[in-house]
């Protein structure tokens, strides 16, 4: 199965994903220029694709010429559903059309048939929309991942893109857009996941840069081909969220009550480890590992019941074995190692309590 990763490390845009796939693929801009107008059935642009430095090293850069203006978001509508796009590149170029008018609709306030703006009316958005997703489709790539998206300084379109999409989104750059409300949508429909790298033999890779030059940022799209390799071992994988936060001026009595808190939200696993912080101060770095969809509450009880002032994050992946919990026992399933069956600490417990057992005995 042929696999493109993409590294939004710096953002993404349509113009980026086109050129970066164009680099990837070695594609003659001329060639695929006339492939895309004729399935469109729509001749009006030009594909400017070239080459710029960032930072010494060479990236291509795609520009999309135009002189005129569509009336509005339903007239590329029409156009992609007249076009002979494949079925399926038609299908998803509608699709994120409507996530795109949808979301300016939600911001601007408007019904979605009236919405008409400036961006959603060029021919920059017909193909930025179409282009990537025939790239995809003409080099079979049949599996689309992507690292989490960093936004920069967003659109409100974007924003609101993300939101309902449930994209992971970070921000290293708060003066710049580097995410456009375009690249979002392409990334919130072809990404199956977002997260690390996989495990990939690669065959291909390609380079874009966007047309902004920020000092101290690269401003660009890498994405990887190739096919996926199976793990070294067979376990099960998830990512999680790791939270953590420094804190030396926190009564140690609160502690416990705050784990339990932490526990009792939904909290995979939480702890304690102790430092000595500046000053010669004695501290504790309390952890918690969260899984995303439940990361808002764990921060909330964090800022809530301890004297942090900030909490850092990581997103983790990780292998675990499959497992089956029933009230008292939990059993793990292992390929190499057999299955194991533990009984749960509260359960051994309580039945150490009622027998008047050693516990060690009950845990035996």
């Amino acid at each position: 199965m042929k696999t493109a990763y993409f590294n939004c490390s710096s953002g993404v845009s349509g113009d980026m994903m086109i050129a970066s796939l164009m680099d990837a693929f070695c594609v003659s801009s001329v060639v695929f220029e006339r492939r895309l107008k004729c399935l469109l059935k729509f001749n009006a642009f030009k594909l400017k694709y070239g080459v710029s430095r960032k930072y010494h090293t060479p990236v291509k850069h795609l520009d999309v010429l135009a002189s005129t203006h569509f009336e509005g978001p339903r007239q590329i509508h029409r156009l992609i559903l007249g076009s002979a796009l494949p079925e399926n590149v038609k299908g998803r170029s509608q699709e994120m059309l409507a996530l795109l008018v949808d979301a300016e609709a939600r911001v601007h306030k408007v019904k979605k048939q009236n919405v008409h703006f400036h961006e959603l009316n060029s021919v920059d958005t017909l193909v930025d929309i179409t282009a990537p997703l025939l790239l995809l489709h003409d080099y079979c790539i049949s599996n689309v991942s992507s690292s989490p998206l960093n936004l920069g300084n967003p659109a409100p379109a974007t924003l609101e893109i993300v939101r309902k999409c449930s994209v992971p989104v970070y921000s290293s750059l708060p003066t710049h857009e580097l995410t456009t409300p375009t690249g979002s949508a392409l990334m919130s429909t072809i990404a199956g996941n977002f997260g690390a790298m996989p495990l990939m033999k690669v065959s291909a890779c390609g380079t874009a840069c966007g047309a902004m030059d920020i000092a101290g940022h690269h401003n660009v799209l890498k994405v990887f081909i190739g096919s996926l390799l199976n793990a070294p071992s067979r376990y099960d994988s998830d990512e999680v969220v790791s939270l953590e936060t420094n804190i030396d001026d926190m009564d140690p009595r609160i502690y416990p009550y705050v784990m339990e808190k932490i526990l009792g939200a939904g909290a995979l696993d939480v702890w304690l480890v102790n430092v000595l912080m500046k000053k010669g101060r004695p501290g504790i770095i309390l952890c918690a590992l969260v899984v995303p969809t439940n990361e808002q509450c764990i921060v909330d009880i964090l800022f809530r019941e301890t004297t942090t002032l900030g909490i850092r994050r990581n997103l983790i992946a990780r292998h675990i074995l499959m497992r089956k919990i029933d009230r008292q026992k939990k059993t793990s399933f292992s390929i190499t190692n057999g299955n194991r069956t533990r009984i749960e600490y509260e359960a051994a417990k309580k039945l150490a309590i009622r027998g008047n057992l050693p516990l060690r005995d009950i845990i035996d």
